[in-house]
């Protein structure tokens, strides 16, 4: 936990989870919440969890927050990369295209999701968790309003009934850590490369 954000990120990604519907009569036990997460790769290594938005919405609403919160980023943080989750099917594909020409001028990614939310959420888990016996991961998070339903919602994860923010999560972290992935050659480098020696 940190009192304030610190000033050696070197990256920054937005992401959101957004809800599938909207419901305001039942509070307890209606839809799902969407949830954007603004998540930091510091020069150390480590990650920083600096803000977090869970509210339910609906399409509208989503909209104007996600716009708003985009310029909201962008002049606090400079440059943020807002990651978006496409689902499956055309009204996923049609989602993806609205908010794309929405966030026009913004660095946007928009990744069709695969597997499970348990398995997506492993690689950021390992960060949260850290090494066995130190009690002491490589994730800080900003003390603020929203940091102990956060929290709550991480440690209930995946039993708990909403996973919004956790999700947000683990694609922000996915996002972040895309160059962080080897990639094997193709065997035609490797065959035209043979006689340098190093393969």
């Amino acid at each position: 936990m940190i009192e304030e954000v610190p000033n050696d990120v070197k990256q920054w990604i937005r992401a959101w989870d957004f809800a599938a519907t909207e419901d305001r009569k039942n509070v307890e036990s209606g839809a799902a919440y969407t949830a954007g997460v603004l998540i930091g790769k510091r020069k150390n290594g480590s990650y920083i969890i600096a803000d977090v938005i869970n509210r339910r919405m609906n399409a509208s609403e989503v909209r104007q927050m996600v716009l708003s919160t985009a310029k909201t980023d962008k002049a606090k943080y400079k440059n943020v990369k807002i990651r978006l989750s496409q689902d499956p099917g055309q009204a996923g594909k049609d989602q993806a295209e609205q908010y794309i020409k929405l966030l026009n001028g913004f660095s946007i990614s928009v990744v069709r999701e695969s597997g499970s939310k348990e398995t997506r959420a492993e690689p950021f888990s390992a960060q949260w968790i850290g090494l066995q016996g130190t009690e002491k991961g490589n994730v800080y998070v900003l003390l603020s309003d929203w940091t102990e339903s956060y929290l709550s919602q991480l440690e209930s994860f995946p039993e708990g009934k909403y996973k919004d923010m956790a999700d947000a999560s683990s694609n922000g972290f996915a996002e972040l850590t895309k160059s962080n992935t080897a990639m094997i050659p193709p065997i035609s480098f490797a065959e035209s490369d043979r006689e340098n020696g190093w393969i």
